[in-house]
């Protein structure tokens, strides 16, 4: 028995839709930047916030900071 034949892709005539568009590499870039970013700042500004409100001293603070740390990048 052989395969089925593949459906041959026809090229696209269509605009695409602002959502589904690719953006340039730049601006990849710099929204991948804002991202990583995004993401250590909520990792270090709500433990400060949290130990500031329930009064951790610094010490506690690093503590706290560390356990948001993921086991496979620590060293």
């Amino acid at each position: 028995m052989s395969p089925l034949p593949r459906p041959r892709r026809r090229p696209s005539t269509q605009p695409v839709h602002p959502v589904d568009a690719v953006p340039p590499p730049g601006r990849l870039a710099v929204y991948g930047l804002q991202h990583v970013l995004a993401f250590y700042a909520g990792a270090v500004v709500v433990p400060i916030l949290l130990a500031n409100a329930i009064g951790l001293d610094e010490r506690q603070l690093i503590h706290l900071i560390n356990a948001d740390d993921p086991p496979h990048q620590r060293g």
